[in-house]
C-alpha cells in the first residue's frame, strides 16, 4: 500500500514537471517573438503617419532681431590653392568703416554674415550700488557660413565702446567700475582701439562651446581684430 502511494506521488511530480516545462517553453517562444517584432519595427523606423517634432535649440545670443548682411571677398582676392587648404591662412578682410576696425579671416569664412546688435551695461555708483539705469552701445558679430539653428557656430563678437565708457568699466585701486556688461564677474577684454572707439571682447563669450569655438579663440589670440583710423 505504501509503495502504491509512493509511486502515485512520483508519477504526479513527473507529470507536473512535464507540464511546467511545456508551459515555460511556450511563454519563452512568445517572448522571443515579441522581442523580434519590436526590433524589426525599430529598424523600420516610425510609421509614415507619425509626427516628429524637432527640439528647439538656442544659441544664447542676443541678436534675435538683428540684421544679417553677407560679405564676399573682392575679385582682387589673391588667395592661392595652397592657402585654401590651410584654414589658418587669412585671405579675407572684413572692414568696418563706421567705427574703424578690420578683422582678418580664413578663406573658409567666405560668405560670412555680419550680425548687428547692442550690448547693455548695468550702471553703479562709486560705492558699488547698482542704479536703476542702463547704458547701451553697438555690438557687431561675425558669423561663420556653416551656422545653422540646429548646429550653431561660435560668432566673433566685438563690442564697440567710447573711450569714456571703456574707462568707466575698469576696476582698479584708483577707480571703481561704474559700468558692467553681462553676468560674469569680470569685464570685457581689450581687442584694439583707435582715436574714437575701443573694441572689446565680451567676457566668457565662448561659454557655450559651440562648433568653431577653438578656431575663433585662435583668431582672436593671433590678433585678427585690428583698429584702423577713420
Amino acid at each position: 500500500m505504501k509503495y502504491k502511494k509512493l509511486i502515485t506521488i512520483v508519477v504526479v511530480l513527473i507529470i507536473g514537471m512535464l507540464v511546467g516545462f511545456v508551459l515555460s517553453q511556450y511563454f519563452l517562444n512568445e517572448s522571443i517573438g515579441d522581442s523580434q517584432a519590436l526590433n524589426e519595427s525599430m529598424r523600420e523606423g516610425p510609421p509614415a503617419d507619425a509626427s516628429i517634432i524637432p527640439g528647439n535649440q538656442t544659441s544664447g545670443d542676443d541678436s534675435n532681431n538683428d540684421q544679417a548682411v553677407s560679405y564676399k571677398p573682392s575679385d582682387n582676392d589673391s588667395s592661392t590653392p595652397e592657402q585654401d587648404q590651410i584654414d589658418t591662412d587669412q585671405s579675407l578682410i572684413y572692414e568696418n568703416d563706421d567705427y574703424g576696425f578690420e578683422v582678418s579671416l580664413p578663406i573658409a569664412w567666405e560668405n560670412f554674415q555680419i550680425i548687428t546688435g547692442e550690448w547693455e551695461a548695468d550702471v553703479f555708483n562709486q560705492a558699488g550700488e547698482k542704479l536703476d539705469e542702463k547704458v547701451t552701445g553697438p555690438k557687431i558679430s561675425i558669423r561663420h557660413p556653416d551656422y545653422t539653428e540646429d548646429n550653431p557656430t561660435q560668432d566673433i563678437p566685438i563690442l564697440v565702446l567710447t573711450h569714456e565708457q571703456w574707462d568707466e568699466m575698469q576696476d582698479n585701486e584708483s577707480h571703481t567700475a561704474t559700468l558692467h556688461i553681462g553676468a560674469a564677474p569680470i569685464g570685457p577684454s581689450l581687442l584694439a582701439s583707435n582715436d574714437d572707439y575701443v573694441f572689446a571682447l565680451p567676457a566668457r563669450y565662448n561659454f557655450y562651446g559651440y562648433d568653431k569655438t577653438e578656431e575663433v579663440d585662435n583668431l582672436i589670440n593671433e590678433g585678427a581684430v585690428k583698429a584702423i583710423e577713420k
